[in-house]
């Protein structure tokens, strides 16, 4: 049953509405009212033409005016209601939320005297009360569709976006958070139950050692002494990335910004995978004979630089001894590129050309656009003054071009010429370089050779530290008899 005293399209105000039934939804536009049961049923109240009221509606289940909701229209509903929650104050919702979903409907409507006018009085003294109780719907509607909208699109959000609660929590520095208010939060932002478990016994382990009450407190003056705890307390490298991770995760969850948590992170991360690859012996090679291989390229790079000292014409006209000097020094002290990233790279004094590789000498970049991973993005590798002094003379030339002053046709011929010129093989030197700094284990540069080389870390311990295995000291000893 249902009963409503008056609807005021204008105004959108419904007043005196009774119903012994679940209300899950009420929309009210400018020309229908939509109210829908348990999503079983509904009810579609249009305007009529040259009145913006109706007054005295009952509605019971025998009235055709009810029909039934198909699954495909609840879910267009829903969808609806998405797009008008995020956008709207309750109100709005109400208004807005499936104008245009459902089909137009003329049920025939049975308006018949309803109790409400053999007790005007009474409607009237009760007229607030109603409204009140019709708001109280409204708002009940709401927080319903909102759990259902999060259901819905949970998928979407990011698993750390802070909900309003931590907002809150962030907005106020001072705000006492205690360890079981803390516990709650973290299990919302968590959804297995296993990773919630680790996050719980990190925080326990710092809570009990500190024992400070305040978690709030805690986390924002002590990341530096919260740190040096945990590498304290244990020793493996990968403990202490689990330990640190359990603990940056209540600094996400209540959006507390720490770089000193995530940097430190990422160094053990680097850490445990370069310990893991200490144990893979197999085809690898002696250090020696990498650093060997270095040595010899800077040989190479020196004689160059001393034949152009010599013969300023060789870099003035741009002669190909120059650009292999440029070349070396390019692999020697940023990284050894793919052979078709360098092959094609113009050098220019410009920016606007985003189909090919160049060197910009007045940005003092070089811009790789064209690359394996290109779908990520340009990588961009900014130059000092001393390169860009020996590039200069190249402008609109190309980084490396062949004797008759043509670019290579494939890197294959550019890395047969690599080879017979310097008797190894590009990717020799950068497996060679690969494994030096990784032996040397500075996260900025592994992070920097990561970028250059186009290749994660795991990559580079797979296929390119080779030169990695450490050569015995082998005695002799020779017995008499």
């Amino acid at each position: 049953m249902l009963i409503i005293k008056e609807i005021d399209f204008n105004q959108k105000k419904i007043i005196g509405l009774e119903t012994d039934e679940k209300l899950i939804e009420l929309s009210l536009t400018k020309s229908k009212l939509k109210i829908v049961f348990n999503l079983e049923k509904t009810i579609i109240i249009k305007k009529k033409k040259n009145k913006e009221k109706i007054v005295d509606v009952f509605v019971d289940e025998e009235d055709d005016i009810i029909e039934e909701v198909i699954e495909e229209v609840i879910e267009e509903v829903i969808e609806e209601v998405i797009e008008e929650v995020i956008e709207e104050v309750i109100e709005e919702v109400i208004e807005e939320v499936i104008e245009e979903v459902i089909e137009e409907v003329k049920p025939q409507r049975k308006k018949r005297v309803s109790k409400a006018d053999k007790d005007k009085e009474e409607y009237e003294k009760n007229n607030r009360l109603k409204e009140w109780r019709c708001m109280n719907l409204i708002v009940e509607t709401k927080e319903e569709t909102k759990e259902t909208i999060k259901e819905e699109t949970k998928e979407e959000i990011k698993q750390d976006e802070p909900n309003e609660e931590e907002k809150e929590i962030i907005d106020d520095p001072n705000k006492i958070i205690l360890l079981e208010e803390m516990t709650k939060i973290l299990k919302e932002q968590t959804t297995k139950k296993n990773t919630f478990d680790n996050y719980y016994r990190c925080l326990m382990d710092v809570y009990n050692n500190f024992k400070l009450n305040n978690i709030n407190e805690l986390l924002r003056t002590n990341e530096n002494e919260i740190i040096k705890y945990i590498e304290t307390k244990y020793e493996n490298s990968s403990t202490i990335k689990s330990k640190l991770c359990g603990i940056y995760k209540c600094y996400k969850v209540l959006n507390i910004k720490s770089d000193l948590f995530k940097n430190k992170i990422e160094e053990y991360k680097y850490k445990t995978q370069t310990q893991t690859d200490k144990a893979k012996n197999e085809n690898k090679k002696d250090e020696d004979e990498g650093n060997k291989m270095i040595e010899e390229f800077k040989k190479h790079y020196e004689e160059l630089e001393l034949k152009i000292k010599k013969d300023l014409s060789l870099l003035t006209e741009w002669k190909q001894e120059a650009q292999l000097y440029c070349l070396l020094k390019l692999y020697l002290e940023y990284g050894v590129l793919r052979s078709s990233e360098i092959i094609n790279c113009l050098i220019t004094d410009n920016d606007h050309n985003d189909k090919i590789n160049y060197i910009n000498i007045k940005s003092k970049n070089l811009v790789i656009n064209i690359h394996k991973n290109d779908k990520k993005g340009p990588k961009i590798i900014e130059l000092d003054d001393t390169f860009l002094k020996y590039i200069k003379p190249g402008l609109d030339k190309y980084l490396i071009s062949n004797k008759n002053g043509e670019l290579y046709k494939s890197s294959s011929s550019f890395a047969k010429f690599f080879t017979n010129t310097f008797s190894y093989n590009v990717y020799d030197l950068r497996k060679a370089i690969s494994s030096r700094t990784i032996a040397e284990g500075i996260t900025s540069k592994i992070k920097k050779m990561e970028y250059i080389q186009g290749h994660s870390i795991g990559v580079i311990l797979d296929h390119y530290n080779v030169y990695s295995k450490k050569q015995e000291n082998i005695k002799e000893i020779i017995i008499g008899i």
